[in-house]
């Protein structure tokens, strides 16, 4: 057990490095005014707090509308996965940029 710890410990810190250097594009806020990926994501996430928030007051008589919620919000991911490697005019470069 110390072992695994000790190498998820290990890990970490070097995704921790990893995610200091990281830098933002510098057209980034063209990119996030633009980009349908980061408008899908932002839905789905809109989507995942709802069905949460109506869980939790026990807004939900049945598992269906909770259900039906995650469902779309798993089709919007899904989505803004396929937008973001797709080209979008006006966001994207051409390739020799």
């Amino acid at each position: 057990m110390k072992e695994i710890l000790k190498s998820f410990q290990h890990w970490l810190a070097e995704q921790w490095a990893a995610l200091q250097k990281l830098e933002l594009a510098p057209d980034w806020l063209n990119i996030l005014k633009r980009a349908w990926s980061v408008r899908l994501m932002s839905a789905a996430f809109v989507l995942e707090a709802l069905g949460m928030l109506l869980e939790t007051v026990g807004a939900f008589t049945g598992d269906v509308v909770s259900l039906a919620l995650r469902f779309v919000a798993l089709c919007l991911v899904f989505a803004a996965f396929a937008a973001r490697f797709a080209y979008q005019t006006g966001v994207s470069k051409e390739v020799g940029d």
